[in-house]
């Protein structure tokens, strides 16, 4: 299943989490910042422009612009995974096999970027 939304994000950064459970990292410096619960992810200045999201469980469609980032392993004890904005709202929301779930971020941009792909996979799947 693959979801897509284009927003202009709050406070340039969103959350990949499970919506009920996730932690969010205190700070974050830089483009990723992370907790066993939660993937933060930097953005394009919410001012600029709008920000083309994309979240699937299969396997992400890149092209040379795109970067992974990061690939971490987050809990999903409720079985969701969710791109949320800072002000805790559900822009998109993908359902998954088990509790622990491997994420990939790719990007296009290393620092702003407008384009985003969220692709996850349960962790027993890899």
């Amino acid at each position: 299943m693959k979801s897509r939304s284009k927003i202009s994000v709050a406070n340039s950064v969103l959350l990949v989490m499970d919506h009920a459970a996730g932690v969010v990292p205190e700070t974050i410096d830089g483009l990723i910042a992370t907790t066993p619960s939660c993937i933060a992810v930097g953005t394009a200045c919410e001012c600029d422009e709008l920000v083309d999201i994309e979240l699937t469980d299969e396997p992400p469609e890149v092209d040379e612009q795109m970067h992974c980032v990061s690939t971490s392993s987050i809990a999903t004890p409720n079985r969701e995974v969710a791109v949320c904005s800072v002000n805790d709202d559900k822009l998109l929301t993908i359902k998954v096999q088990r509790e622990i779930s491997e994420v990939e971020v790719w990007v296009n941009h290393a620092t702003e970027p407008d384009r985003i792909i969220i692709a996850v996979r349960s962790a027993s799947d890899s």
